[in-house]
């Protein structure tokens, strides 16, 4: 007797959809995880790049101050600045100020005796001089 789910026929279907959705499965896993590999290669990079310009723009940020004071300091350490002189000092250090750019909000030089002098951008950044001696009372 013949029974109705066991023909060959029917062997022949069961076996292709299960070929099927294995190869479907198998080839569906392989595409995922390339795919998933990819995007975090990708992400991995941008991250990277990423990093590297804030890093440099950090670096940059920082480097100004130590760059603009070993500039100026031979200046003013070999006379070429006059501290005494009030005309030139100002000219000094407004000039500093200028130059550097907006990130930089003062720039001033203390001496021995207490005096303090320098330039510095106020709120609506304008140049302001600052001086801090004995014809200032401190």
């Amino acid at each position: 007797m013949h029974k109705p789910g066991n023909s060959i026929k029917t062997r022949f279907g069961v076996l292709f959809v299960i070929l099927m959705t294995t190869s479907i499965a198998v080839v569906g896993s392989i595409v995922f995880y390339h795919w998933k590999v990819a995007i975090d290669q990708g992400i991995i990079q941008v991250q990277n790049e990423t990093n590297a310009v804030i890093f440099d723009t950090i670096e940059n940020f920082i480097s100004v101050p130590p760059t603009i004071n070993e500039m100026n300091q031979p200046l003013i350490k070999n006379g070429i600045v006059d501290i005494a002189d009030e005309k030139n000092r100002e000219v000094f250090f407004a000039g500093v100020i200028k130059a550097v750019g907006e990130n930089v909000y003062s720039f001033s030089y203390g001496t021995e005796r207490g005096q303090y002098y320098g330039a510095r951008r106020n709120n609506n950044h304008q140049i302001e001089l600052m001086r801090s001696d004995e014809t200032t009372d401190g």
